[in-house]
Parts: structure tokens; C-alpha cells; sequence
């Protein structure tokens, strides 16, 4: 059987990830984080309520910021909550719930203004319904190698 190739490959949307993700990391940098502590932080500034260590660390599992294929491996995730309140961006209160401090939600507004501006220069430019078509498939996409990879 002959297999007609396929016009977007694994390989497109790995360079699309890691391009953007290099992007993410120079700007992180420059605020004086990794791309753990801004999951983190991320995580802690918008869900609206202190979360409990072990909400904290399935919330970051679940969201794959963790995942196995990434660099970051469980022993940064359980410390990452220690990190984040040394470095003095998130706070515990007296039952462990963990939430940002006021220069912690600062820092990740700072940070998410500065990526919406690297999005659009990303992205700006290009047709809203394309992007929409764009999402929709790297959706499947995850899905369907998620579910593979649990096949395997």
C-alpha cells in the first residue's frame, strides 16, 4: 500500500513548539524565572483561591506543564511550591494553601502582558479563522497521540 505523505508532520508541530517555547524562555529570563516557576505562578495567579500543595502539584500534572516528556521532572515539581515562596512570588497560608504574593501577581501580569505583545508579533497578522482551524486540529492532534501513547 502506498502512503500519500502527510503535508503537516510531527516534526512541523515540534518546530512550531520549540520555537515558540525558546521564545517564552528568553522572555522568562529576563524576568528571573524558568519555565517551571512560571507554570507555577501561572497556575497560583489564576485560579482566584489558595491551593493546596497537592491540588498545586495535580493541577500542573493535569495541565502537562509536567508532563513526562518535558525537562521538568517530579522532584522540580514538589519544589516547585518551596521555590516559588523563597523566591517570595507565592505565599502559604495556616492551612498550606498556596497563593501569590501582591509581587508574585504583579510579575505574572507583567509577564502575561509581555507575551500577549510576542503572540501578536507571532500571530498578529494571520487570519483569525485560520488560527481557529489551527487550534482545532492541533487539539485533535493531542488528543489522538494522547490516547495512542496510552494504547503503546
Amino acid at each position: 500500500m502506498i502512503r500519500t505523505p502527510s503535508p503537516l508532520t510531527g516534526q512541523d508541530i515540534g518546530s512550531a513548539h520549540y520555537s515558540t517555547r525558546a521564545v517564552l524562555d528568553v522572555l522568562l529570563q529576563k524576568h528571573g524565572l524558568d519555565f517551571g516557576q512560571w507554570a507555577g505562578l501561572r497556575t497560583l495567579a489564576t485560579r482566584g483561591e489558595a491551593l493546596g500543595r497537592s491540588d498545586f502539584e495535580r493541577v500542573l500534572t493535569e495541565s502537562r506543564a509536567f508532563a513526562p516528556e518535558t525537562p521538568e521532572t517530579p522532584e522540580t515539581l514538589s519544589t516547585l511550591a518551596d521555590r516559588l515562596t523563597d523566591a517570595g512570588l507565592a505565599t502559604a497560608n495556616a492551612s498550606g494553601g498556596l497563593s501569590p504574593t501582591p509581587r508574585g501577581a504583579a510579575l505574572h501580569a507583567e509577564i502575561t502582558d509581555a507575551l500577549a505583545e510576542v503572540t501578536d508579533r507571532i500571530h498578529g497578522h494571520l487570519d483569525p479563522a485560520d488560527l481557529a482551524v489551527t487550534q482545532r486540529t492541533l487539539s485533535l492532534i493531542t488528543d489522538r497521540a494522547r490516547e495512542l501513547h496510552d494504547e503503546l
